[in-house]
């Protein structure tokens, strides 16, 4: 947290590094949460659910009439964001030839939308997140290098939950709050013997990285309880976890750094 809340206030572009799980999304919102934009909007764009042939469209928009299906100006993400935060999530599958008109936004801060002659000056904060190895792929030519060193300004290590179980409460404690917010509850929180079971569990053997599977702990009990009663080591969410033997060198954490 200490590189997160130091590059947070500046307008620095963060390029956040880790294994798919690891909550590179969460860091990317704090980032956001914690900046002198957190009063303006947060926008987040997988590049990899998105089609290559619609990648751009999605990022600088396009005109009515600008190719076949276009029959109305669509405003793309950038313009979204203005005054606010980008969040582009795996980066690493972003086509070359979109490579080439992100690195001209990053370098001139303006847009053309597509079939436009209009330039249109952006204001935002860019945030990047890959599980990819960037810079082997510069090597092999699969990602621009000249826009590896654009948004490779402050680079952020994300380890693996596996690495990091001190963050464990803190993690569930927040996906309970995010979770409760949109249903008006307020957040119940998470029994002292549920956490003790979610940091001895063998995350080793978990597929991911962790955050994911963490965070379906509490978005599986407001599903069967709406957050009426707090998360417990009896929650059908917690049952299969119980089943996994605990990894012989977890370390309970002490009830501080559970952020409750």
């Amino acid at each position: 947290m200490a590189d997160i809340e130091s590059v947070a206030p500046t307008p620095a572009t963060v390029l956040l590094l880790g294994e798919t799980g690891t909550g590179k999304e969460l860091l990317a919102s704090a980032l956001h949460d914690l900046s002198p934009r957190r009063g303006r909007a947060f926008v987040k764009v997988n590049c990899a659910a998105i089609s290559p042939s619609l990648i751009e469209s999605e990022l600088f928009g396009h005109e009515k009439g600008a190719f076949t299906g276009a029959l109305q100006r669509r405003v793309g993400r950038f313009e979204l964001a203005q005054g606010g935060t980008l969040f582009l999530d795996e980066i690493g599958e972003l086509p070359l030839d979109a490579q080439a008109k992100l690195l001209r936004v990053v370098q001139e801060r303006e847009i053309e939308r597509i079939g436009g002659t209009k330039t249109i000056p952006v204001d935002v904060r860019i945030i990047c997140a890959t599980n990819r190895n960037l810079e082997a792929d510069v090597v092999e030519k699969r990602f621009r290098a000249d826009l590896f060193y654009r948004l490779n300004v402050f680079p952020i290590h994300v380890p693996p939950l596996r690495e990091r179980r001190d963050d464990i409460p803190l993690l569930v404690n927040a996906f309970v709050r995010t979770l409760a917010k949109p249903l008006g509850h307020a957040p119940n929180g998470v029994d002292e013997t549920a956490l003790d079971l979610l940091c001895s569990y063998n995350w080793c053997r978990a597929t991911s990285a962790n955050c994911t599977t963490c965070s379906s702990v509490p978005r599986s009990s407001r599903a069967v309880a709406s957050f009426g009663p707090r998360i417990c080591p009896t929650s059908t969410c917690l049952r299969t976890l119980a089943t996994v033997p605990p990894k012989a060198h977890s370390s309970r954490v002490s009830t501080r750094s559970r952020g409750r």
